[in-house]
């Protein structure tokens, strides 16, 4: 059924289709028109049609779309509810374009028993095969097809579209998040009047964003806290580097790790809210030592760490809970209580540092460390939703490498320019802020970050990052 929706008529009948609904949706919902009116307009149209041809115009829909024509009709919620998979799946791909692999990754981590319930060998043959299944999604040709969701029941299907509008309002926080930052980095440039800082997204930029947050919560689902502990059927951090980032471009990875940062970030202020409510001295609690159950020594730097990472760990899911199904302050002391857990392995520095990297270096150079070495031209080929003409880098990595390919990510990168989000900014904005390659070279030695001999004032061989250059 969801395959008559895109064979039933040619591709460009269908974009026709698609816009005149699109239409209709917007004048149903501009206040200058009787809503009365439009809505027995909308109705009167899709209703009165055959019934396979209102299954294929819901099915052009994206999931808000859909969900606003089934509130509107009983007729169209009626076949609706008859075809909810198919539907939801048609739907799920048209809002994601080109990051529903990754949405269906997700969803089939959430189906692999949790690793406390099955043999470490199991777990990881199961990830492994979950990975392997799964190339690298910007390299894919189209999105996937409904083939490739023929395992997911219904369930899980609704489970994804209820996903998604988590991973909406999340990415509404993140952009106001990042831009902030990015104002505070842009100076002297005037966030009031630079059109580089106003929060209207260009598609390509949601696109990143949104395959960032998929792909941080799917590292989540399979190694962090989100069920359990993950990690020990994977002991060593070299082993999750290559199942998991090396599948990944380097600025793919840093999209994981903006998103990553932000949710840390998040929890670090949610923590200073809460430090007295949860404290091991606070009155209520019969005993400071050992610490009485709900209570948090946050002063304990190495305790505060490893709260802060699995925490993290525990993926979108539960920050879209905290965030959004909390109202007053003891509600957000109960839900933390509730969900604060300790971590031995996040995606903190353990993963994503210098040793990590050298390690995995050490044992296999790959093609892209070759590519590195012989820095292998990578202009920036401008903005694309996806890169089925090759890589297409944002403009600031190429700014940031000068436009040759490095495999550099993670801490070898200051960790103030991921605050402001810059692997997701399209060119324009970039420009308009002021960020050019200069400015992204200030961060460098200010932040203590580990020079590259790609920069010529910085090229003495005894760099930090000389294991990294190795053919």
């Amino acid at each position: 059924m969801l395959e008559l929706g895109h064979k039933l008529w040619p591709a460009s009948r269908r974009h026709r289709v698609k816009q005149s609904v699109r239409r209709l949706l917007r004048d149903r919902a501009d206040p200058s028109l009787k809503v009365s009116r439009c809505g027995v307009q909308v109705n009167a149209v899709v209703e009165n049609l055959p019934a396979e041809i209102r299954l294929h115009i819901l099915s052009l829909l994206d999931l808000q779309g859909l969900g606003n024509f089934v509130r509107a009709s009983p007729v169209l919620y009626e076949q609706f509810r008859i075809a909810r998979r198919s539907l939801l799946l048609s739907c799920l791909q048209e809002s994601l374009g080109c990051v529903t692999a990754d949405a269906y990754a997700v969803a089939r981590a959430k189906a692999i028993p949790a690793a406390r319930r099955s043999p470490a060998s199991e777990y990881r043959k199961a990830v492994e095969s979950l990975l392997s299944g799964s190339p690298p999604y910007l390299s894919s040709a189209e999105p996937p097809r409904a083939a490739a969701a023929e395992d997911l029941d219904q369930a899980a299907v609704r489970e994804m579209a209820t996903f998604y509008f988590r991973v909406q309002r999340l990415s509404e926080r993140y952009v106001d998040w990042a831009l902030e930052r990015l104002a505070a980095q842009a100076r002297p440039h005037d966030p009031t009047t630079s059109p580089g800082f106003q929060r209207r997204l260009s598609s390509t930029e949601r696109t990143r964003i949104v395959r960032g947050m998929y792909r941080f919560h799917l590292f989540c689902e399979l190694f962090g806290t989100v069920r359990g502990y993950q990690w020990d059927a994977y002991g060593l951090e070299v082993d999750i580097i290559k199942v998991f980032f090396l599948r990944y471009q380097p600025w793919e990875i840093e999209e994981i790790l903006c998103v990553a940062g932000f949710v840390q970030a998040t929890y670090d202020r949610l923590f200073n809210e809460i430090y007295w409510d949860v404290h091991p001295c606070n009155p209520k609690f019969p005993y400071p030592i050992p610490p009485a159950e709900g209570s948090f020594d946050f002063d304990h730097t190495p305790d505060r760490t490893s709260y802060l990472e699995g925490t993290v760990g525990r993926g979108l899911e539960c920050l879209d809970e905290v965030f959004f199904a909390v109202h007053d302050h003891q509600r957000l002391v109960r839900a933390l209580q509730d969900r604060i857990r300790p971590s031995c392995l996040g995606i903190g520095e353990s993963v994503i540092g210098l040793p990590g990297q050298c390690s995995v270096r050490e044992t296999s150079v790959s093609e892209r460390d070759r590519m590195e070495t012989r820095r292998v031209p990578l202009p920036f080929r401008g903005d694309a939703e996806d890169a089925r003409d090759g890589l297409r880098p944002p403009l600031a990595w190429t700014l940031l490498w000068h436009d040759t390919y490095s495999n550099v990510y993670g801490d070898l990168i200051p960790a103030r320019m991921r605050n402001g989000g810059y692997i997701f900014w399209d060119a324009s904005r970039m420009r308009e802020t002021g960020m050019d390659r200069e400015a992204l070279r200030l961060f460098v030695p200010s932040d203590g970050g580990v020079p590259d001999p790609r920069w010529p004032e910085e090229s003495d061989s005894d760099s930090d990052l000389e294991p990294l250059q190795r053919g």
